[in-house]
């Protein structure tokens, strides 16, 4: 069997996601580069910039705003 390209599998961890969603609430964006779970998002004072702790114990930090839609 051939082994997955990495976007396919964020592409199916998606639709999983969207598929058990909550009603009402939609994904509007997948936060990548981590390879550990993602508890928590937080702003910064301005709004530009969001920060994403992981439990493989990096942050990483980039822009809030997103032209994706």
């Amino acid at each position: 069997m051939a082994e997955q390209k990495p976007e396919d599998k964020w592409h199916r961890a998606d639709e999983e996601l969207r598929k058990n969603l909550p009603p009402g609430v939609k994904l509007v964006r997948t936060l990548r580069g981590h390879t550990g779970v993602i508890g928590r998002i937080a702003w910064s004072p301005d709004g530009r910039m969001l920060a994403s702790p992981s439990h493989d114990k990096t942050i990483r930090a980039e822009p809030a705003e997103f032209k994706g839609f």
